[in-house]
């Protein structure tokens, strides 16, 4: 998986495509950038190669238009919960760009583990755990609900 070394991969959730490939996205720490493994063959065998950017760990849900959206947690200033909408078939992860749910983490790079639901045509619930603004190094569980445009 990583050129020249050792994996360092864990946390990895599974998204199967409208086509029927196996979308692996792996949390990774070398050099911490998310990585993506895509199976043809029913899961049998993965190629995996980094994404090109920072998150950890993903998860994916399909939005009602087959888009992808991908939600991570994102431990570097400012921390908090990124996101990213891909195709369909999530060939296009390089040049989807990030959006901010939230930058607001209060206490050290502690963020993340976020999961996404589905509410209708555009709104999408994400929850994850944060720290609150101020100090206080307290984790609590928070949700933001986000507007996405279907695509046309």
């Amino acid at each position: 998986v990583h050129p020249g070394g050792v994996p360092m991969c864990n946390e990895v959730s599974t998204y199967e495509t409208p086509k029927g490939d196996i979308l692996a996205f792996i949390r990774s720490d070398y050099p911490g950038n998310a990585m993506i493994g895509r199976s043809t063959d029913g899961g049998k065998s993965f190629k995996c190669e980094d994404m090109g950017f920072y998150g950890l760990p993903l998860t994916a849900v399909r939005l009602p238009d087959k888009r992808i959206l991908l939600v991570y947690g994102y431990r570097r200033q400012p921390c908090g919960v990124r996101a990213r909408i891909l195709n369909a078939e999530g060939t296009d992860y390089k040049e989807s760009k990030e959006f901010i749910i939230r930058d607001d983490n209060g206490q050290g790079t502690d963020v993340g583990y976020p999961w996404a639901v589905v509410m209708d045509n555009n709104r999408v619930l994400v929850v994850y755990y944060i720290t609150s603004p101020g100090g206080d190094p307290r984790r609590h569980i928070a949700g933001s609900i986000i507007e996405i445009e279907p695509q046309k």
